[in-house]
């Protein structure tokens, strides 16, 4: 689905939260993102991206334009 709400409102906690739930409830292995070069950093920082502020479950965090595709995980 598609969460189009304005800047700074939350949507990055919204699709996290619903991951992780949706993780816990055994109805998804993954999720794939999908968004602008601009929110890499939002998303895919290890230190502060919203995966590592947000999540409570393992994560792994690939970026498919990356050499490296596994930047990191915790």
């Amino acid at each position: 689905f598609f969460i189009g709400d304005v800047p700074r409102i939350g949507k990055s906690r919204q699709v996290i939260d619903a991951a992780c739930t949706l993780y816990e409830a055994k109805e998804i292995d993954f999720i794939l993102i999908v968004g602008p070069v601009a929110a890499r950093g939002v998303w895919g920082d290890s230190v502060l991206g919203q995966i590592k502020k947000y999540s409570w479950i393992p994560s792994r965090v690939f970026q498919f334009h990356a050499k490296s595709k596994n930047l990191w995980e915790f």
